[in-house]
């Protein structure tokens, strides 16, 4: 039958990587091979690590990243498709070499049912070599080691080390804060702002962002926050290094800072010696109401007035912003603020959530656009925000576990059964939606997270769950399932719940690593006398076997029948096995002149990179054999 090749180029490519890549097995069903595009492959090494990079390729279903020193493949990471990135800090040697290699997957690469299939690619390999500081070099440091340079002699470029004075703050005409910095490739940087009072006292951190990285070395990013309250705004940088040999994190505080000033409002006054203070406390709230959709969360607060005329301050001055619980990502509210009732000075405004199933912050900003208003709880501490929890609560635990099931020795393969339990308090009308099994190569043991199931490759096994059976002495709740001829993988189940009124729940087993090792032969061994020749006749037999296993007979001297033994491999041709194997070969072995002189035989059993050693036989023969 004619085959189609394209990409020849990836074959040969594929070839020397027989160690890391699983090879792909064709049948006759398939009449064309066709190859993804090679992956275009970029490395860069930086104190600390090695980044790694590659440009998508286009029907590729993910990406195999393959790292080589001295020509051994040392690691191995898998990526999704969208994924074009790493950073590599293991075990990196200073000036040694590391090649990588990546290679594209193609989601119909172990197919044999179709008659087109597209098959994997790999691409040439990139050399860097390591570059490791001293471990106690900081992470501000680290620049001088570029480029194969050391602190004396600097190599990388200082313009592009944070410091006080290249972080740059401003506020824009939109009352943001804006606050830009120098960067390195190898570093990440988490960002703050501090909000002191007139003296300029830094106060408590707050978050701008997590931690950021920048994918070219020695440029200048940007990050911009919503300004909240009055107050001297100064930039915080924290670089830590990638690679935690460098780990320790250093504080910078920008020199330049913002001064937002205070909008005089208050709803509350106290006079003490004569001086009068005023206070604005909001007391503002956050509840979702009872729609339909369970999404509209009404905010209320109490308004103010200005302290210079005690006129109400308009509407429009007050702003209400949405974020994540514990982030720092404003969004302005869905609704318009609206007073309540006539003179009562109260308002409310109702947000309409793009997803109930989380915790929201509310934050009250009263601001003239200029002018910002300093907010207070009935404490008298500084307070504008408010939380409500999700209004769709998660479900209890679901636990997925797998365990080892039946073991085929011959074709090495393992089954798992896996269990999956049910939460025991209402569990009645909690229903298993979905089940999905993950394979991933052994050297990869980074815990999957639901995004990489693809629960559109044909892998749902709803349809054959078993219920549990009770225990005698506690109540169980759940499903078993077994899934058949895993072979050299780390194997993970992702079980999806429903449960009225609660979020769908997504659980994840951890890995049951499958590495089945041959079964062990056995060996037997006599002396026999043919003729006047010393001989030995040796049996070996394994009930595990097939056309696939190879076995190779070794003898030594009963002085080497130790762990560091030297053996002999014997020119035995016992050939390549079927189950029930059994071999039988006649050894000619000469006596010495005490008249006595002791073997020992073990057969090894190979397939591929896998080998199973038989126990040890030892013979004593004589000139009476």
């Amino acid at each position: 039958m004619k085959k189609t090749f394209l990409a020849a180029a990836a074959v040969l490519a594929a070839l020397f990587f027989v160690s890391c890549a699983d090879d792909v097995a064709y049948d006759s069903h398939i009449d064309t091979v066709l190859y993804l595009e090679i992956p275009e492959v970029k490395a860069t090494a930086y104190p600390g690590m090695n980044i790694v990079s590659w440009k998508p390729v286009a029907g590729a279903n993910g990406y195999v990243l393959y790292a080589y020193e001295n020509g051994v493949c040392i690691d191995s990471w898998t990526f999704a498709y969208n994924e074009l990135r790493t950073s590599d800090t293991s075990n990196i040697k200073n000036g040694v070499e590391r090649t990588y290699y990546v290679e594209a997957k193609s989601k119909s690469s172990t197919s044999t049912s179709r008659s087109v299939n597209t098959e994997n690619a790999m691409s040439g390999g990139v050399t860097v070599k390591g570059i490791l500081p001293p471990a106690d070099t900081k992470s501000l440091e680290l620049y001088a080691y570029e480029n194969y340079g050391t602190k004396e002699s600097p190599k990388g470029n200082a313009d592009y080390v944070v410091s006080a004075s290249n972080i740059r703050i401003a506020r824009d005409a939109s009352s943001k804060l804006g606050i830009t910095m120098p960067v390195k490739a190898y570093l990440s940087y988490d960002i703050y702002y501090t909000r002191g009072n007139e003296l300029e006292t830094i106060g408590e951190k707050t978050p701008v962002s997590g931690s950021v990285t920048s994918a070219v070395n020695d440029v200048t990013i940007g990050k911009s926050t919503t300004i909240t309250a009055p107050g001297v705004y100064r930039a915080v940088v924290v670089a830590n290094a990638g690679n935690s040999l460098f780990g320790t994190s250093e504080q910078v505080v920008s020199e330049e800072s913002v001064t937002v000033e205070s909008l005089n409002v208050y709803n509350s006054s106290t006079t003490s010696g004569g001086t009068t203070t005023y206070n604005y406390y909001a007391n503002i709230s956050a509840v979702y109401k009872d729609t339909a959709d369970g999404k509209t969360v009404s905010i209320s607060f109490e308004g103010a007035k200005f302290t210079a005329d005690d006129t109400p301050v308009p509407t429009e001055y007050y702003k209400v912003y949405r974020s994540v619980k514990g982030k720092y990502d404003y969004t302005a509210v869905s609704g318009a603020v609206t007073e309540t009732a006539a003179n009562e000075n109260a308002f409310r405004v109702e947000d309409v959530v793009p997803d109930n199933t989380v915790d929201y912050t509310y934050t009250l900003v009263v601001t003239d656009g200029t002018r910002f208003a300093p907010v207070k709880n009935t404490s008298g501490n500084p307070s504008n925000t408010a939380s409500v929890s999700a209004f769709v609560s998660t479900q209890s635990t679901t636990t997925v576990r797998g365990a080892d099931a039946n073991t085929d020795y011959i074709n090495l393969t393992q089954d798992i059964e896996w269990t999956i339990t049910l939460p025991l308090a209402s569990s009645d009308d909690v229903t298993v939606t979905g089940v999905y099994i993950l394979e991933k190569p052994l050297t990869d043991s980074t815990a999957p997270c639901a995004a990489d199931f693809d629960k559109a490759d044909a892998k749902n096994l709803t349809a054959q769950l078993k219920p549990l059976v009770d225990a005698p002495t506690y109540n169980t709740n759940g499903y078993t399932v077994t899934t058949e001829k895993h072979k050299d993988v780390n194997v993970y189940m992702l079980v999806t719940t429903a449960q009225a009124d609660k979020k769908a729940g997504e659980w994840i087993s951890d890995a049951v690593e499958i590495d089945v090792q041959p079964s062990v032969p056995s060996i037997t061994a006599a002396a026999t006398d043919e003729k006047g020749d010393k001989k030995v006749s040796i049996t070996v037999e394994d009930e595990y076997s097939s056309s696939d296993y190879s076995y190779t007979l070794y003898r030594s001297n009963s002085e080497y029948n130790s762990d560091d033994a030297v053996w002999v491999e014997l020119d035995a041709n016992l050939g390549t096995g079927k189950k029930d194997y059994s071999k039988t070969y006649t050894d000619t072995v000469s006596v010495a002149d005490s008249g006595s002189t002791t073997y020992v035989y073990k057969v090894v059993k190979t397939w591929g990179d896998k080998k199973a050693e038989s126990n040890k036989w030892t013979v004593e023969v004589t000139e009476s054999n």
